[in-house]
């Protein structure tokens, strides 16, 4: 287990680059370097460095890690001019902690993306910023099963975070901070959302969570699920979106699938308000769902609206301030039981 030193200010990339006193000074010789479980790869603080290409990777219970030493800012790295991602990774195991990622200014850019092979990767404390171009750009994505998203600040993109699951996942996103969303590119899928889950062949995702996020400064949905089953959304909080002229909004937005059932449980949702379009809480359509425990106040529209195909047991929710508590559209069925409302219209069949 080797602890390896990058440091652009007075690093050399003839040095041995294993320690503190001897690192190199570009990111190349991480990028062609070969590393075993185990490993720290470590940037110093203050620094700027370019696209990282993760080329190795650890195994489970030891991976490798990529961080920061020093003192002072994050160390930073930017995309390179032909590049869409700035950090990419296709191996297993292997955790990126404390460093700040920029987003190229171009259409599709990524901050960090992991591939469908990036068994077990981990993002910890990660800054992700754009600069709230009008082109469609994301904070992070992955195709990863078995990924941590943990206490990162992500903003000034598109989409905050982006999972797209093919295979049964256990993705944990959690207590991220998602704020001042660009959506200027609107029309393309996702645009303006704090995290997008997107179901690939209907995924039992019965052991993924989304939860405990700080969602605002949104154009269309803070959470938006597609073609789920089993995912637990929970404890979220979700705020001030930003007004738009296209589209409804809507705290938590899903379509899943007929067999299965997706938990949202204990989330905060307020202010869904657009002077222009129509605002929503929660917005399930097609397949089971549990609705429990929501805080949902002062939304233009519907606090929760079942569209067709949504079957739902609603229960011990506080639906406030709005226009309608439960509109339950055709097609669509409820259980309701032990609700709090202060609306104008409670129930609407």
């Amino acid at each position: 287990m080797t602890h390896y030193c990058v440091d652009s200010m007075s690093g050399n990339d003839g040095f041995p680059g294993n320690s503190e006193l001897w690192p190199w000074r570009t990111i190349e010789p991480v990028n062609s370097g070969h590393f075993w479980p185990g490993d720290d790869i470590l940037f110093r603080c203050g620094g700027e460095y370019g696209r990282l290409i993760v080329a190795s990777g650890g195994i489970r219970g030891t991976p490798i890690r990529i961080g920061s030493y020093g003192r002072g800012p994050q160390p930073v790295f930017v995309p390179d001019a032909d590049a869409l991602d700035t950090i990419f990774c296709e191996k297993e195991y292997v955790c990126f902690e404390n460093v700040y990622t920029t987003v190229a200014n171009v259409k599709g850019a990524v901050g960090i993306r992991l591939s469908k092979t990036a068994l077990g990767n981990e993002i910890h404390r990660v800054l992700v910023a754009g600069i709230g171009s009008e082109y469609e750009t994301t904070g992070i994505r992955t195709r990863a099963p078995d990924t941590i998203i943990m206490n990162n600040d992500l903003c000034k993109t598109t989409i905050g975070i982006l999972a797209i699951a093919s295979v049964p996942s256990s993705v944990l996103i959690f207590k991220n901070l998602i704020h001042e969303l660009t959506g200027k590119y609107i029309g393309s899928y996702g645009s303006g959302d704090g995290i997008v889950i997107n179901g690939v062949n209907e995924p039992d995702c019965s052991r993924a969570i989304v939860g405990f996020n700080d969602i605002s400064g949104f154009q269309e949905d803070g959470i938006d699920i597609w073609q789920c089953t089993g995912l637990t959304v929970e404890h979220n909080y979700i705020h001030e979106p930003i007004p738009n002229t296209r589209g409804s909004v809507s705290g938590i937005r899903s379509k899943g699938v007929k067999s299965g059932a997706n938990i949202i449980h204990y989330n905060h949702i307020v202010n869904m308000v657009s002077p222009h379009t129509h605002g929503f809480g929660i917005t399930p359509r097609v397949g089971h769902y549990s609705i429990r425990g929501n805080y949902i106040r002062t939304v233009t529209s519907r606090c929760i609206s079942l569209y067709q195909g949504a079957d739902a047991e609603i229960y011990e929710n506080a639906l406030l301030d709005s226009e309608y508590g439960i509109f339950c559209s055709t097609g669509a069925t409820m259980r309701e039981h032990d609700n709090i409302f202060r609306v104008v219209v409670p129930i609407k069949v």
